[in-house]
């Protein structure tokens, strides 16, 4: 059933101000950085807070919605890709002409 209890969803959440968006992102970077071992922090030179503070700046690439949107058509390729092979080897312009159909 699309709607159940013939009732709409509850509204979406509100997105989170960019102060909780910073305390996201640190909580995001304390776990990340928890599963690294101390030996690699140790070996670049860094504390255990420094660590979190580069998780931090790489977590930065995931904010940026120009490769957000490249990753998701590039992952949409390859998914594409897989189901229809010959999708790889020409592109859709041939395949529909050796099939008979005008383009």
């Amino acid at each position: 059933n699309l709607f159940p209890r013939n009732a709409l969803p509850p509204p979406a959440p509100e997105a989170p101000t960019p102060e909780q968006q910073a305390e996201l992102k640190r909580q995001c970077a304390e776990s990340l950085s928890a599963l690294l071992p101390d030996f690699l922090a140790r070996a670049a030179g860094l504390s255990r807070e420094g660590l979190v503070k580069e998780v931090e700046t790489e977590l930065d690439v995931w904010s940026d919605a120009y490769l957000n949107k490249h990753l998701a058509y590039q992952i949409l390729d390859l998914i594409v890709v897989r189901v229809l092979p010959e999708l790889g080897e020409k592109g859709v312009k041939e395949l529909m002409e050796a099939r008979g159909i005008d383009v």
